[in-house]
Protein backbone atom coordinates (compact mmCIF):
# COMPACT_ATOMS: atom_id res chain seq x y z
CA UNK A 1 0.00 0.00 0.00
CA UNK A 2 1.49 3.86 -0.87
CA UNK A 3 1.82 6.11 1.88
CA UNK A 4 1.17 9.48 1.74
CA UNK A 5 3.31 12.23 3.74
CA UNK A 6 1.58 16.20 4.43
CA UNK A 7 3.38 18.69 3.33
CA UNK A 8 1.35 22.32 3.87
CA UNK A 9 -2.16 22.12 2.65
CA UNK A 10 -1.28 19.33 0.77
CA UNK A 11 -0.86 15.03 0.83
CA UNK A 12 1.94 13.76 -1.24
CA UNK A 13 2.20 10.62 -1.84
CA UNK A 14 5.80 8.38 -0.63
CA UNK A 15 6.36 6.95 -4.35
CA UNK A 16 9.57 4.99 -3.48
CA UNK A 17 9.31 1.63 -3.67
CA UNK A 18 10.05 -0.32 -0.62
CA UNK A 19 13.42 -2.91 -0.90
CA UNK A 20 13.01 -6.25 -2.04
CA UNK A 21 15.45 -8.81 -1.73
CA UNK A 22 13.57 -11.45 -4.03
CA UNK A 23 14.25 -9.58 -6.76
CA UNK A 24 16.92 -11.15 -9.46
CA UNK A 25 18.06 -10.31 -12.51
CA UNK A 26 14.87 -10.56 -14.61
CA UNK A 27 13.08 -8.84 -12.51
CA UNK A 28 15.32 -5.66 -12.97
CA UNK A 29 15.20 -5.64 -16.39
CA UNK A 30 11.74 -6.15 -16.39
CA UNK A 31 11.83 -3.06 -14.03
CA UNK A 32 14.43 -1.33 -16.27
CA UNK A 33 12.09 -2.50 -19.45
CA UNK A 34 9.07 -0.90 -17.76
CA UNK A 35 10.49 2.45 -16.60
CA UNK A 36 11.84 3.01 -19.91
CA UNK A 37 9.06 1.81 -22.42
CA UNK A 38 5.94 1.17 -20.58
CA UNK A 39 6.03 4.45 -18.48
CA UNK A 40 2.16 4.25 -17.59
CA UNK A 41 2.06 0.70 -16.69
CA UNK A 42 5.15 1.40 -14.59
CA UNK A 43 3.75 4.42 -13.14
CA UNK A 44 0.16 2.81 -11.78
CA UNK A 45 2.53 -0.30 -10.79
CA UNK A 46 4.14 1.91 -8.61
CA UNK A 47 1.81 3.93 -7.39
CA UNK A 48 -0.76 0.86 -6.40
CA UNK A 49 2.15 -0.52 -4.43
CA UNK A 50 1.98 -3.70 -6.86
CA UNK A 51 5.49 -2.93 -8.36
CA UNK A 52 7.31 -5.66 -6.29
CA UNK A 53 5.41 -8.43 -6.55
CA UNK A 54 4.88 -8.23 -10.17
CA UNK A 55 8.97 -7.81 -10.39
CA UNK A 56 9.10 -10.91 -8.34
CA UNK A 57 6.70 -12.82 -10.30
CA UNK A 58 8.48 -12.32 -14.04
CA UNK A 59 11.35 -13.23 -11.89
CA UNK A 60 10.57 -16.24 -11.14
CA UNK A 61 8.59 -17.03 -14.25
CA UNK A 62 11.69 -16.19 -16.55
CA UNK A 63 14.27 -18.44 -14.09
CA UNK A 64 11.68 -21.22 -14.52
CA UNK A 65 11.32 -20.78 -18.06
CA UNK A 66 15.46 -20.36 -18.53
CA UNK A 67 16.18 -23.54 -16.46
CA UNK A 68 13.24 -25.77 -18.33
CA UNK A 69 15.12 -24.81 -21.14
CA UNK A 70 18.62 -25.57 -20.49
CA UNK A 71 17.55 -28.90 -19.75
CA UNK A 72 15.49 -29.64 -22.81
CA UNK A 73 18.56 -28.20 -24.69
CA UNK A 74 21.01 -30.57 -22.58
CA UNK A 75 18.61 -33.82 -23.45
CA UNK A 76 18.27 -32.63 -26.76
CA UNK A 77 22.04 -32.42 -27.40
CA UNK A 78 22.71 -35.47 -24.95
CA UNK A 79 25.26 -32.86 -23.03
CA UNK A 80 25.58 -34.20 -19.39
CA UNK A 81 27.92 -34.23 -16.37
CA UNK A 82 28.91 -37.48 -17.10
CA UNK A 83 29.98 -36.14 -20.51
CA UNK A 84 32.03 -33.38 -18.65
CA UNK A 85 33.70 -35.50 -16.95
CA UNK A 86 34.72 -37.67 -19.57
CA UNK A 87 35.29 -35.58 -22.63
CA UNK A 88 35.67 -31.89 -21.92
CA UNK A 89 36.19 -30.89 -25.41
CA UNK A 90 33.06 -32.89 -26.43
CA UNK A 91 31.22 -31.04 -23.78
CA UNK A 92 32.61 -27.62 -24.70
CA UNK A 93 31.86 -28.40 -28.08
CA UNK A 94 28.29 -28.88 -27.73
CA UNK A 95 27.99 -25.81 -25.82
CA UNK A 96 26.05 -23.24 -28.03
CA UNK A 97 27.20 -20.39 -29.38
Amino acid sequence: MIGYHLEGDYWIPDLIPPESPNIGIWGERRRRFLRDHRRPIYSSLLMTGKLNAHLEEMDQSATEMAERLTAQFAEREHVTEALKAENQMAWVRAIPK
